[in-house]
């Protein structure tokens, strides 16, 4: 048994976390129609105390498949 703890291949590194603005840039959308789609689920975020966080790997998925849809 390692004494050291886990090893560092078996840890996961931190998704990166997206403010509303960072977004709203990304989607070239309003800040307030982020949050507004986001309090709907129709954009994949959640609350992070009172202001609203989003992963990039959700963003990204969400832009693919509404990009795919017909």
């Amino acid at each position: 048994m390692d004494p050291t703890g886990p090893q560092q291949s078996q840890s996961r590194q931190p998704l990166p976390l997206l403010t509303a603005k960072q977004v709203a840039d990304l989607l070239q959308w309003n800040p307030y129609t982020v949050i507004k789609k986001a309090e709907k689920a129709e954009l994949p975020g959640f609350k992070l105390g009172r202001e609203w966080r989003f992963r990039q790997e959700d963003i990204v998925r969400w832009i693919d498949e509404k990009r795919h849809q017909k």
